[in-house]
């Protein structure tokens, strides 16, 4: 849940970035990536929430296993996009 938690998120804010380009007549071509859900996004996030909340209510997933989920996401994204210290 906490992978999922973190890759939702980034599609909420890919979408805030992307209003903040537009708004400022900065070329979206080639960065549709930063909005790929459109306007579905909000109701996406609601739902991943809804379930989140649902599975961790019914005891099928813990908070320190979300989490984790989400500290194990943000280090793999870290690993891959910051090369290391030469």
């Amino acid at each position: 849940m906490g992978w999922v938690y973190v890759a939702e998120g980034s599609m909420l804010g890919g979408r805030v970035m992307r209003k903040a380009m537009m708004r400022d007549d900065i070329p979206l071509t080639g960065l549709e990536f930063l909005d790929p859900w459109g306007d579905e996004t909000g109701s996406r996030w609601r739902a991943f929430l809804q379930a989140m909340e649902s599975a961790y209510a019914s005891g099928r997933a813990t908070q320190d296993e979300i989490v984790k989920g989400g500290v194990d996401a943000f280090d793999l994204a870290f690993r891959v996009l910051v090369p290391p210290a030469r």
